[in-house]
């Protein structure tokens, strides 16, 4: 497809949402293709409001997940949000293997906690805290309208505060993702990291799991042109190769098509971390 195409396309799905998102209250129930169940309403929950829009959201890392996870590996999903992969994981590893869902808003681990319900899981453990390098108390931020865009302080959340009565700000309990998960590292199959620019104090915390030896798949949120420290640590220092594909939650409707990493790109990617080919 175009660039032009595209930018249409985000167009007309922003004004469709801000309409969904500021119109009258309602409620969704929706089920994806995979059999998948989320719930929300037009208020608070981001998903939702996607999926109702596009009927998919980030195609690209549900295409992986659903290719790379088998019955009874563990998935770590820093960021879990509403669950959109964790309970997907939570289906494909089965009642053998595990999910941990890292979630530290509360607004979120409420809507988390209602989708793993609606979809009878109980191989997902929601962990309600910060992943970071030591453990300590921090403040996180929850937006009202937006709940995709909170957590520590930033720009966008530095401009929206001057709104009244838009951002909250909440203590959360920051911790060691490596002290918190007692696993056979063999296990773990893939961890998806989405930290809101956090990403280098997470990958501290799991310091101790991070060697050549570590076969670990790794999809991590970032800008590439800003993120050289961590891009360079796992090609290498751990001898990964490296792939990315568009952040990709406005639907394009094009291929998911995962391309070799360019490191200069200034444009947030979905990154791929992998000893594996693909």
């Amino acid at each position: 497809m175009t660039s032009f195409t595209n930018i249409i396309n985000i167009i007309k799905f922003a004004l469709k949402f801000v309409l969904i998102t500021f119109g009258m209250k309602r409620s969704f129930r929706i089920t994806t293709k995979e059999g998948v169940v989320y719930c929300g309403d037009s208020v608070n929950s981001t998903l939702c409001k996607t999926l109702y829009l596009n009927k998919r959201y980030e195609p690209s890392i549900i295409w992986y997940l659903k290719t790379k996870l088998m019955k009874g590996d563990i998935f770590i999903d820093v960021g879990a949000n509403e669950g959109v992969f964790s309970i997907l994981a939570g289906k494909i590893v089965g009642s053998e293997g595990k999910v941990y869902a890292i979630e530290p808003l509360p607004r979120n681990i409420s809507m988390l906690k209602t989708n793993i319900s609606e979809n009878n899981l109980n191989n997902i453990i929601v962990c309600e805290v910060a992943a970071g390098d030591v453990k300590k108390d921090v403040v996180f931020h929850d937006i009202k309208y937006a709940n995709m865009l909170g957590g520590s302080y930033n720009r966008v959340i530095s401009w929206l505060s001057l709104i009244p009565g838009i951002v909250k700000t909440i203590k959360v309990t920051q911790v060691r993702l490596d002290e918190l998960i007692q696993v056979p590292l063999n296990k773990i199959k893939v961890i998806k990291i989405d930290a809101e620019r956090y990403e280098s104090q997470v990958l501290k915390g799991i310091s101790s799991w991070l060697n050549k030896n570590c076969s670990i798949d790794f999809i991590i949120e970032l800008k590439p042109n800003s993120s050289k420290e961590i891009i360079d640590l796992f090609i290498n220092e751990y001898g990964y190769e490296a792939y990315m594909h568009r952040v990709d939650s406005v639907a394009f409707n094009d291929k998911v098509r995962w391309e070799k990493l360019r490191k200069k790109c200034k444009i947030q990617k979905n990154v791929l971390f992998t000893k594996s080919s693909n």
